[in-house]
């Protein structure tokens, strides 16, 4: 049972990778000077987000039991180094993800001539969706299984 568990956990990781790879490479990019400002019949990018959800969220409960196992063997000394490298990735991974959506949103109000966009727009997947993320949600899956007690992820 354990091998299969391991099985479909390393099959979500790929199709997870692999949803978060072409949701980066699907988005539209803004271009201001070549009058191309998106819209139209919606983001193509989207369709992978939708379709490989259900597999972003398998890999990451998967990876949370996983790590949680991981850590259970290491000793107080190696918990606390690797929950504080895990913190600060992730927090540092957030903080450049938001802040690079901030100016997207900021140079595209300045440039785009008949409406304004938030922080979640069109252009903005591939800032949500790309490796900087992917390595920022396993560092907090990591983060969240020392957080969570043994008795509830066994």
């Amino acid at each position: 049972m354990r091998f299969i568990f391991y099985i479909t956990s390393l099959i979500s990781g790929i199709i997870t990778i692999w949803t978060f790879s072409f949701i980066n490479s699907l988005t539209a990019s803004f271009d201001p000077s070549g009058g191309q400002y998106g819209g139209g019949n919606g983001n193509p990018a989207l369709f992978f987000m939708y379709t490989g959800g259900i597999f972003i969220l398998y890999f990451f409960v998967s990876l949370l039991f996983m790590l949680n196992s991981f850590h259970a063997r290491q000793t107080n000394k190696i918990k606390l180094i690797l929950f504080t490298i895990y913190s600060v990735l992730s927090v540092f991974t957030f903080t450049r993800m938001i802040w690079s959506a901030i100016n997207l949103k900021i140079y595209i109000n300045d440039h785009h001539p008949y409406m304004e966009v938030g922080l979640i727009n069109q252009f903005s997947n591939n800032l949500f969706f790309n490796t900087w993320t992917f390595i920022g949600l396993v560092a907090l899956t990591a983060a969240l299984s020392f957080v969570l007690p043994q008795k509830v992820l066994r």
